[in-house]
């Protein structure tokens, strides 16, 4: 079993984690990701983890600042995030408990898919409960995304303007918004470019979602 150091960003509080399982979940430009389940070791205890490793070539600790940033701008973020000794961070799991994320990638996935891929997707992913969600949400999810933006305009945050805000649907059916790559994090003067940059964040994020609806309805139409 192999082992991690973790650092708190807040107070450089450092602890162990025994890694149990390690899953590669691909690569893209300069950044690697694995899925760990593991514990953290304590003095007198120690309890599971499911986490997200992201490594970014030298990135780290900017990645660990722009989510100090968002999280300090009241942005929905992952809910920790810890700085490890293999020059990567290690983020909460949001998706161990059963629940799923929608958005841009699961968007391009049923564009991309032939009968057979939908299928498979269809298996995968609650498309009934995002529909009925989404359905009777998406005006409050706007407001929300709207919110945040204005959020991050106040703090000088560039949101993404390709693959910002995802969908976070628990088994409960209860949801949230998340901001989760931050790699396309920038900083700008609070001046209307930085608004109109934001909105252009937020209608893309729509754009996805509205996207996944449409492409699912003539397989799941009430």
């Amino acid at each position: 079993m192999s082992e991690i150091d973790v650092t708190k960003i807040n107070n450089q509080k450092t602890s162990n984690v025994g890694v149990t399982s390690e899953t590669f979940m691909g690569s893209q430009g300069s950044e690697s990701k694995w899925r760990i389940a593991g514990e953290v070791r304590g003095k007198t205890r120690s309890r599971q983890v499911r986490l997200i490793e992201r490594a970014f070539d030298g990135a780290a600790s900017s990645y660990s600042e722009k989510w100090k940033q968002c999280k300090d701008a009241q942005l929905p973020v992952v809910p920790t995030l810890r700085l490890t000794d293999r020059d990567s961070v290690v983020l909460t799991d949001v998706t161990a408990d059963g629940s799923q994320l929608f958005g841009k990638g699961l968007n391009l996935d049923l564009q991309m898919s032939d009968d057979f891929q939908r299928s498979r997707l269809f298996n995968l992913y609650n498309i009934p409960l995002f529909r009925k969600i989404y359905s009777e949400n998406r005006e409050k999810i706007e407001k929300e995304l709207l919110m945040y933006s204005r959020f991050a305009w106040a703090k000088g945050i560039l949101l993404p303007g390709d693959d910002s805000f995802e969908l976070l649907i628990k088994p409960d059916g209860n949801w949230q918004l998340l901001l989760l790559d931050l790699t396309q994090i920038e900083y700008a003067p609070r001046d209307d470019l930085l608004l109109k940059g934001n909105e252009r964040s937020v209608n893309k994020a729509l754009k996805f979602l509205d996207g996944i609806y449409e492409k699912t309805t003539p397989y799941f139409s009430e």
